[in-house]
């Protein structure tokens, strides 16, 4: 017999929870780097701590057009070095969360080592239905709006691939993976106590 402990939600703040996601240019210039053009953070009650577009310090033109990324919106943008040390302190001791966090975090400074813990909604939802890989030891990865069509979630307003867009659509999921545990968890310990003896 076995009893399985849940962990109280209210033990993180929804204030101390961040999901993030932004919006980069595809490889350009002499580096090949991908340059910011739009970052959002929304905590854990959905609500908005940051949104912003940058200038990436080259001309777009119509390459982001179909999602609304143009040089008409970014080229009056500040750059994203002028404002990182406002997000840095955003992020700063907070729990954040990216769909694909291994990569998310590279195109920030420090990697976000300054934040409480990352955490990665991908790693977390794939193993419910990516294929497992014996050659690597690992589930194929699910991207976030497969994960957000296959649980069948009420379509929001936006572009797909707009930072906020994908930020509340990552929450979604995240929301609905911790309801699904919680019930899981909570019928396997009814079913451990209708099994005791006494």
């Amino acid at each position: 017999m076995y009893n399985i402990t849940m962990q109280n939600p209210n033990l993180i703040h929804p204030e101390d929870i961040l999901f993030i996601d932004g919006e980069r240019t595809y490889p350009s210039g002499e580096d090949r780097t991908r340059r910011w053009m739009e970052l959002a953070i929304i905590d854990g009650n959905g609500a908005s701590v940051y949104h912003g577009y940058f200038n990436p310090g080259i001309n777009v033109n119509l390459r982001f057009a179909r999602k609304g990324l143009t040089d008409n919106i970014l080229m009056f943008s500040p750059d994203f070095d002028s404002q990182w040390l406002h997000i840095k302190q955003l992020l700063k001791g907070k729990h954040v969360v990216a769909w694909w966090m291994e990569n998310e975090k590279k195109f920030f400074p420090e990697e976000l080592s300054f934040c409480k813990q990352l955490h990665c909604a991908q790693s977390r939802f794939s193993p419910l239905v990516g294929k497992y890989s014996l050659k690597h030891g690992d589930y194929t990865n699910v991207s976030m709006w497969e994960a957000f069509d296959i649980l069948q979630l009420d379509p929001i307003p936006g572009h797909k691939h707009r930072a906020s867009t994908d930020a509340h659509a990552m929450k979604m999921i995240w929301d609905w993976l911790d309801m699904t545990q919680l019930h899981i968890l909570e019928k396997i310990n009814q079913q451990n106590r209708d099994e005791l003896p006494f």
